[in-house]
């Protein structure tokens, strides 16, 4: 018996699918390409995770809920809505929800976080009836060194948004007493360890262990400034009058530079002007004048009128180490007019670079 197929290669007589549907898969898939794209190359690196807690008898928000996901360090706490918001890296954990004077709750997301979309899920906590919330809750926390698992004595333990710190003991041990709300935050520092901060869930009525483990971190110290000091001017008193801040005015000789270019002046004296209670004249020759109007002297490494230049207008800038300028009662005693002259127009000491630098070669000059 002759069997009749159409153009189709369908066999005639016993309707348009009695060949079978694997005829036009296999048409199909000779006809297009394969997909490429996949859905695990589109996969994000973190997911957003909501979880929002309420409570199974009145469905009100539960603020102060500990949320711990399996395999992950960090914790986080509910707000006032009840919800917290986080990101995690993309993968599957078991989720574990705190809060005193309820039944602690744990169950397994049921979706996979590598999908491309946001993850909510909503937990109903349930209250024992045996709980007493308006039992104060006793905190111990032992701080250990990471790793070793060494107590580490002296370290500061507070509890963040309170007054109340302790110091560890020899074991590492901190304990706190009477507290009436959960969860508290812990903050533990210690010199030579990076600082630690921790929500720590409290049971009504019970004591609380909180281990806290710190890991080494090095301390960095202040770059060690050297200062070679000249003994004459150390002698003299002038680095005792700037560590103690009693020089009015003090300038260096690039300070003199910078102030002669500000005024776009040569003259040495007009580095000095709009200083309060000093004035630089110029009659018969340049003087610097107080407020008193009486001259006030000029000393050259100590002495009065020992300038080796002339005046002062003729002293090079690059020749000077260190200028103090005096006016009024701040004047030392030594470059008074007199011992407790209040009225004292007060002095300028020019120390020169040459003495120092004699001095700092070990020499006496």
């Amino acid at each position: 018996m002759s069997r009749r197929f159409d153009h189709l290669g369908r066999r005639r007589g016993r309707g348009w699918n009695s060949a079978g549907p694997f005829a036009l898969l296999a048409l199909t898939y000779l006809a297009w390409p394969p997909l490429t794209p996949t859905v695990a190359a589109q996969e994000p690196d973190s997911v957003a995770v909501t979880v929002t807690v309420r409570d199974a008898g009145t469905t009100e928000a539960l603020a102060g809920v500990v949320i711990e996901l399996s395999g992950l360090r960090e914790r986080h706490v509910t707000g006032d809505d009840g919800t917290a918001t986080f990101d995690v890296p993309a993968g599957r954990y078991r989720l574990t929800v705190r809060k005193s004077g309820y039944a602690t709750i744990e169950r397994t997301i049921e979706d996979d976080l590598p999908v491309a979309r946001a993850i909510r899920t909503i937990v109903m906590m349930r209250r024992p009836a045996e709980s007493n919330l308006d039992a104060p809750a006793s905190l111990l926390v032992q701080v250990t060194e990471f790793g070793s698992e060494r107590p580490i004595a002296a370290a500061e333990v507070s509890l963040v948004g309170g007054s109340a710190r302790q110091l560890t003991n020899a074991r590492g041990m901190a304990r706190f007493g009477d507290l009436r709300r959960s969860p508290v935050e812990v903050a533990v520092q210690r010199i030579g360890y990076a600082t630690r901060t921790e929500p720590v869930l409290l049971e009504a009525g019970r004591t609380t262990l909180a281990k806290v483990a710190m890991t080494v971190e090095a301390v960095a110290l202040a770059p060690l400034e050297v200062v070679a000091r000249s003994r004459f001017l150390e002698k003299k008193g002038v680095y005792w009058r700037i560590d103690h801040d009693r020089v009015t005015h003090l300038f260096d000789s690039d300070d003199l530079v910078e102030r002669m270019r500000e005024r776009d002046s040569p003259l040495l004296g007009h580095a000095f002007t709009r200083l309060p209670g000093l004035y630089v004249w110029y009659f018969g020759g340049p003087m610097f004048v107080g407020r008193g109007m009486c001259e006030i002297p000029v000393y050259w490494d100590g002495i009065m009128h020992g300038n080796p230049y002339g005046h002062f207008d003729d002293i090079p800038p690059e020749a000077v180490e260190l200028v103090e300028v005096y006016t009024g009662p701040r004047t030392p005693k030594r470059f008074q007019r007199w011992p407790g002259d209040l009225n004292d127009c007060g002095a300028i000491l020019f120390w020169s670079k040459n003495r120092a630098n004699r001095t700092r070669k070990g020499g006496e000059g």
